[in-house]
């Protein structure tokens, strides 16, 4: 039995660590008559490994089962101070005997605060039985060290220090005589360290090893370092980057040799880069000398890198060397113009700004919500006015209880943008075909030059296989027979996901050639990539490897696959 429901509630994600309570929590949610909840599995507040997404109620009395159908399950979360809202289908099982309501959520992510709500349930007697509200935590899977192997050039390795906060990284040469990677051998031409001290954070960068001959340690010898400081209200924010130890050769001392600066005000927006000490060659003076500025204000962004005719910066002929500028009507209605300078007019927001760009979003006269690109400003020639004139716009239009994303690039015929009649060049729809359900983009009308019909010309479709190979597929060709969704429609790539008992992936692999036999799904199919992902029992991981090449061997899946990138992570169980 299941059941599809609509989260009501989200909340914020926190990551604090709360203590784990062992087994269940008496809730204080009784009432004086009718039955009442016993226990709940999580506990309120409490906090669980992410493999543990089966949730029970106990009620202190029978609960009438059909009001389980009602829709009651809601659960929620968020990321940050983004909601997200999902629907997803429970599987759920009541036991008349113990009084048990429990039910499955979807795999957990680490780290995250849930909020799971059950209401409108009835007991036997046909009573409300009090809202229930849950919430409990998951533990972090904390991000210790991540490696990028790069072609050109040796490992970079990031560090991360308990708290996923980056903490430095070293850069890699060579292997060394061994040929192999992270032996007492290898060669390092660089490491930087991270350490933030009250409103002030270091970053140095360590170019050679000290008098004792060996990297990491506190001899090492610093090259260069930078400083950001904020303020204790965030109302200013300082940069400094320091190439020199000064006259004293000590670093981190008064005297260090700057390179260069920038200073930020949040209540003016401006943020000014100097880049010379100026006539008096003393920095932090006066005459400092501005290399640029920046300004954003009232949802707008100016870059200034010249200071004009006059010659003077911060005065009125400063030359904008970039802009970004947002008019906004509400949350819904927006346009967006940006470009590299004023043009040959001398003036901006107009259409013969250099490389300028214009996008926004707007609600339509019959209520639709549209994403718009915009071609230039107009027979005005000036932007944020009402003639700028779209390029494309997209728009999610509800047609015969379907949903088809359409793309428009003209004004139909009667030459007004956003009528029924405006031009489409393509569209994509959520199709259930062959038991499954497919995104299928179409690209032309069809024999009868009508869109949104039956003939419309299919261009390409991405969707999961017929069989149980978790495999999800993307077609761009019909096949031999010249029918769409068919077994021989050509595939251009497919991924194929496998997954450990707790429905966790466990490897991701992505083809992109069929082979030496040319038929796709066959065993000699050549990846292009694939990740594998290893856990502890608990679900958290342990690391993860991505391989973007064959290795020597020319054979994949073999040991000396080129690795990518690898994350080694920390549980803070």
């Amino acid at each position: 039995m299941s059941i599809n429901f609509q989260p009501l509630t989200l909340i914020l994600v926190l990551f604090v660590l709360i203590p784990q309570l062992q087994g269940c929590k008496e809730e204080n949610n009784s009432t004086d008559e009718g039955t009442h909840v016993v226990s709940t599995y999580p506990a309120d507040s409490n906090k669980i490994a992410v493999t543990n997404n089966q949730m029970r109620v106990t009620f202190s009395g029978p609960i009438d089962e059909t009001s389980i159908d009602l829709g009651d399950l809601r659960y929620g979360r968020t990321y940050g101070s983004s909601d997200y809202y999902m629907s997803f289908i429970y599987d759920y099982s009541y036991s008349a005997d113990t009084y048990t309501l429990t039910w499955t959520l979807p795999s957990l992510n680490w780290g995250v605060d849930y909020k799971i709500q059950v209401v409108d349930l009835l007991d036997s007697k046909g009573s409300n039985v009090a809202p229930i509200s849950i919430e409990f935590s998951t533990y972090k899977n904390y991000i210790t060290k991540e490696i990028r192997y790069n072609s050109y050039s040796g490992p970079h390795v990031s560090f991360y220090d308990g708290e996923n906060n980056y903490s430095g990284s070293a850069n890699y040469s060579s292997s060394g005589a061994d040929g192999l990677w992270f032996t007492d051998d290898d060669e390092l031409y660089q490491h930087v360290k991270e350490i933030t001290d009250g409103n002030d954070s270091f970053r140095m960068v360590y170019s050679e090893k000290g008098n004792d001959n060996i990297w990491f340690t506190e001899d090492d010898v610093i090259s260069s370092y930078s400083l950001s400081r904020t303020s204790s209200d965030d109302s200013t924010y300082e940069y400094f980057s320091y190439s020199s130890a000064g006259s004293d050769g000590i670093w981190l001392n008064s005297d260090d040799q700057i390179l260069f600066y920038s200073t930020s005000n949040r209540d003016t927006g401006k943020r000014i880069y100097y880049d010379s000490p100026g006539p008096d060659s003393v920095w932090l003076t006066d005459d400092d000398s501005v290399l640029n500025y920046s300004i954003s204000e009232d949802g707008s962004y100016h870059s200034y890198n010249n200071p004009g005719v006059d010659n003077i910066w911060f005065t009125a002929d400063d030359v904008v060397d970039y802009y970004r500028k947002n008019i906004i009507t509400d949350s819904r209605n927006y346009q967006t113009v940006s470009g590299r300078g004023a043009g040959a007019d001398g003036i901006l927001y107009t259409s013969d700004d250099n490389s300028v760009r214009s996008n926004g979003t707007k609600t339509t006269s019959n209520g639709s919500y549209v994403q718009i690109e915009y071609d230039n400003a107009g027979p005005d020639q000036v932007w944020f006015t009402t003639d700028d004139v779209p390029e494309s716009y997209f728009e999610n239009r509800a047609i015969n209880g379907d949903i088809y994303s359409i793309k428009y690039i003209g004004a139909g015929d009667d030459g007004n943008w956003f009528t029924n009649d405006d031009l489409a060049e393509s569209y994509s729809i959520n199709l259930y075909i062959e038991g499954r359900y497919l995104n299928v983009s179409y690209n032309g009308p069809g024999d009868d030059s009508t869109w949104f019909t039956t003939d419309d010309q299919v261009s390409s479709w991405s969707g999961t296989s017929t069989d149980d190979e978790n495999r999800y597929l993307l077609a761009n060709g019909s096949g031999l027979d010249g029918i769409w969704f068919t077994n021989d429609d050509s595939l251009s790539s497919y991924e194929q996901t496998s997954f450990n008992q707790h429905g966790q992936t466990t490897e991701t692999v992505d083809y992109s050639s069929a082979g030496l036999d040319s038929t796709w799904q066959t065993s000699d199919d050549l990846p292009s990539n694939y990740s594998l992902t290893r856990y502890v029992d608990n679900g958290n991981r342990i690391d993860t490897t991505r391989y973007i090449g064959a290795g020597t061997d020319n054979i994949w899946f073999t040991g000396d696959d080129t690795i990518s990138i690898q994350t080694q992570y920390n549980p803070d169980e």
